[in-house]
């Protein structure tokens, strides 16, 4: 599509996601919005895309307005040249995330954009990660929830130090959260972690995440597994035998233990012998002996793998 076409589209857009309440068609009109801002120059972003964002977070329009808003951002972020155009469009993403009197539902929207932010803007990542430092402890259970995925997302920019002061205290708490989506969130990152911070395989988060009391929790980790242990030392693989063969046997949640048998299965070539031998015979022992009749065909189904 040529420019000029582009730019004729945005005025529509515009009044699409200011003038109709229905979140759906604003994520819609979101998503047009952010293909056509691709395709716009620098100085068309400035003139025509940025007075757009700022009629729809300063004027009284719907909350929807902003939530789908929120998603503007970071992509006139990267096209603008303006030191101070991109200052106001951080100010306006980190205010739309901590004002406590916005609606919930924009709040997390903004949270969720913070990650690709912090990709974009360098020199602002201090006050970003002290932003989402500060959401993760937030009395909004969805907001602590929506931070998990921003920060992750930063933390292969942050210094050893950064990593061990201020990170490191915060994975602690997620994975101790009062709240089963911030937990699960957290669990089905743990791998991804381990590669940029292999440093976590040292603490007890995981195995405390595969120990929750929520079986979502417990799979979300347990989906993990395999991927986790390949960027974990190999003592840490040798360490993790022995709660492997407790949880394939003990697992009460079904749909968890098919989830560790199909890891398991990934996981064996990677494992010593001795340790591999040692797993396959509790696994052949779900079928011979005290295993479930979906753990039997969970073990069947990979059989091949296994032998």
């Amino acid at each position: 599509m040529e420019r000029n076409s582009c730019v004729c589209l945005v005025p529509l857009l515009g009044r699409v996601l200011s003038q109709v309440e229905e979140v759906v068609v604003g994520e819609a009109a979101a998503d047009a919005l952010i293909r056509v801002i691709a395709d716009l120059t620098a100085a068309q972003v400035d003139s025509i895309c940025l007075p757009l964002i700022k009629s729809v977070f300063e004027d009284d329009l719907f909350c929807s307005s902003r939530r789908a808003g929120c998603r503007l951002i970071v992509p006139c972020y990267c096209k603008t040249q303006s030191a101070d155009h991109k200052s106001e469009l951080k100010g306006r993403l980190l205010n739309a995330a901590s004002q406590e009197d916005e609606i919930l539902l924009v709040r997390e929207a903004a949270v969720c954009q913070l990650g690709q932010l912090a990709q974009q803007a360098a020199k602002d990542r201090p006050e970003i990660l002290t932003s989402l430092v500060a959401l993760s402890n937030d009395n909004h259970r969805d907001l602590r929830a929506a931070s998990v995925r921003s920060l992750m997302q930063m933390i292969q920019y942050c210094n050893e130090k950064d990593l061990e002061a201020i990170v490191m205290p915060v994975l602690e708490r997620y994975s101790e959260d009062a709240h089963r989506n911030t937990r699960q969130n957290f669990a089905s990152q743990l791998a991804e972690l381990q590669v940029a911070y292999n440093k976590i395989g040292k603490s007890p988060i995981f195995i405390r995440l595969w120990e929750d009391n929520e079986p979502e929790v417990r799979r979300a980790t347990a989906s993990n597994l395999a991927a986790f242990a390949e960027a974990s030392p190999k003592e840490l693989n040798g360490q993790l035998v022995p709660k492997l063969k407790e949880h394939l046997v003990n697992e009460h949640d079904e749909r968890v233990r098919r989830e560790i048998i199909a890891e398991t299965v990934k996981l064996l070539p990677k494992l010593r012998k001795e340790d591999a031998s040692e797993v396959v015979k509790t696994m052949v022992s779900l079928i011979t002996d005290s295993g479930s009749a979906a753990a039997k065909q969970a073990v069947f189904d990979h059989l091949k793998d296994v032998l």
